[in-house]
Order: C-alpha cells, then structure tokens, then sequence
C-alpha cells in the first residue's frame, strides 16, 4: 500500500509542478500563502516511501529473529534427544563393582 501511495504523492506533485512550470501561475496554493501545493504532495510520497522502507526493515528483523529462535528450539530438541554414552562419562568414576573387568591390571603389574 506505501509503495503505491508514494507514487501517487509523487506523480500528483510532478503535474503540479509542471502545470505551473507550463502556465507560469501557481493556482494550487497552501492556505493562500505562496507555497505551492507540490511540496506538500511531494513531502507526503517521501513519508510514505519512508514508512514502507521502515516497515520492509522491520518484518526482515522480525523474520530473522523467528528463523535464529527456530534453530534454537531445534537445537534445543536435539540435545535432549541424544542420550549421552555411560562408557565417555567421565564425571563420576567407576566403582570396583561398576567395572567389568575390574579385576583386571595393568600388564606391568602381573
């Protein structure tokens, strides 16, 4: 809808300015001042140009929040999946009873 607004701002101020750039007279006046009526269209497309631009970056951040969100929920979910191995658990370590081999030794002390 901006980008559609801006262009219609703009084009209304271009005739303006070439219908009094043409007849030499300036019959489209703001509030009988000597101010043309062209500016106000012409700030109006750049307000409009501005909204749309800011608009346009606000949905690309907000979808860049929701794509790095997504990848966090997903990351998420794989590390409660995966169990991790008890034979690479090295926080506790392994009790006489625990050990298969726990009589085993080491070759240089047989």
């Amino acid at each position: 809808m901006y980008p559609t607004l801006t262009v219609l701002w703009f084009l209304g101020a271009i005739g303006v300015f070439a219908y009094e750039f043409a007849t030499g007279t300036m019959p489209f006046r703001l509030l009988g001042q000597n101010i043309s009526v062209g500016w106000v269209l012409l700030l109006l497309a750049f307000y409009n140009l501005a909204r749309w631009y800011s608009q346009r970056t606000l949905r690309q951040t907000a979808q860049t929040d929701d794509y790095i969100h997504q990848a966090r929920l997903r990351q998420a979910q794989r590390r409660e999946r995966v169990d991790p191995d008890p034979t690479f658990d090295f926080r506790n370590p392994p009790t006489e009873g625990d050990s298969p081999h726990h009589g085993d030794r080491p070759p240089f002390a047989n």
